[in-house]
């Protein structure tokens, strides 16, 4: 099975609440990449690792930067219909330089 990068993205952030709900408190990027570690080992042989604190790093940004843009994020979702693992956004790397170009601020288009 393969995941889309806005999947991952959405997958680390929730993953990211979820544990900091559970432990009540914030957790770093390398906090949540030792735990993904621990929970889920094969992560480690992804293109874009989850066990990778800047893998982290950039799927939160993306998350909620890009996706939680409503007018950006429905473009992206577009195109992974269309084109699935094709898509020209089916990176955490390009989906950073998508906000980088954008300057996606998390307030933007919101309906």
């Amino acid at each position: 099975m393969v995941h889309l990068a806005s999947q991952i993205c959405q997958d680390i952030w929730l993953f990211r609440k979820r544990k900091e709900s559970l432990l009540n408190k914030s957790l770093s990027n390398s906090e949540v990449a030792k735990l993904y570690a621990e929970s889920m080992p094969d992560t480690a042989d992804d293109d874009e690792p989850r066990s990778d604190e800047t893998v982290i790093q950039k799927a939160c940004l993306v998350y909620e930067k890009i996706l939680s843009n409503q007018v950006v994020a429905g473009v992206i979702y577009w195109s992974e219909e269309v084109h699935g693992t094709t898509s020209p956004f089916n990176s955490i790397g390009k989906l950073v330089e998508v906000q980088a170009k954008l300057k996606c601020s998390r307030n933007q288009h919101r309906s």
